[in-house]
């Protein structure tokens, strides 16, 4: 009788190990899911501002990203450029 009181104990504090473990690890996989970044966009980055092993606080910004969607460029012509363009006309972008 004796032993088995002294088992069952043994097996209740190996729970508790078991339990104490699996929380340090979702605790772990939860910061690691903090270090994943995503973005709200697609695009393109520019203007970076980090590097490679650099610690980052929350907020910080580390890049900015031009968007592949709703692009638009503003232009100054002269005057007499425009005769040459109409609506919808073709252009290369450099």
């Amino acid at each position: 009788m004796r032993n088995s009181a002294a088992a069952q104990q043994q097996v209740a504090v190996a729970e508790s190990q078991v339990k104490a473990k699996q929380a340090d690890l979702d605790y772990a996989n939860l910061q690691l899911s903090y270090s994943v970044i995503t973005s709200p966009a697609t695009g393109w980055t520019s203007k970076k501002n980090i590097q490679l092993g650099q610690l980052v606080q929350a907020g910080q910004a580390l890049f900015a990203i031009v968007t592949d969607t709703n692009s638009f460029v503003v232009a100054n012509f002269k005057e007499t450029q425009l005769e040459r363009m109409k609506e919808g006309q073709r252009v290369d972008i450099r």
